[in-house]
């Protein structure tokens, strides 16, 4: 049991070690919730103050949050970029011309075959 009167007023409270650190200790009221009250009124300069305490932490802590919010966006997009950046360039598809010169038989496969004239690919076909 602590006595800490510069931060919480004249409350005793039962102190519980709060996570890994040695410093940050978790300060249970043992006292009824009116004289918790009685000191926050003291604090704070009454109910009206006290309400205007608790608005300026919920906008505080809704401004981090929404600035976490479009810290966590503009990385995504960072992100999203990059990968972008960082894939291979796909060959674009052009339209196959065919020269009809080039084409030839084959004895084989009893077909013909005809070659692009600008990436060498070939196609077998029938002539009827």
């Amino acid at each position: 049991s602590c006595i800490c009167e510069a931060r919480y007023g004249h409350l005793s409270f039962l102190g519980q070690p709060r996570g890994v650190s040695l410093l940050s200790v978790l300060a249970l009221s043992t006292h009824p919730p009116t004289q918790v009250e009685r000191v926050s009124y003291e604090r704070y300069g009454g109910e009206q103050g006290l309400e205007d305490e608790i608005d300026r932490r919920i906008t505080e802590s809704r401004k981090r949050k929404q600035k976490k919010k479009v810290k966590e966006i503009a990385k995504l997009r960072r992100d999203t970029f990059k990968s972008v950046l960082r894939q291979k360039p796909v060959a674009k598809a052009h339209m196959h011309t065919f020269n009809p010169d080039d084409e030839r038989y084959v004895e084989e496969t009893d077909s013909w075959v005809k070659k692009c004239s600008t990436c060498d690919f070939e196609v077998s076909f029938e002539k009827m």
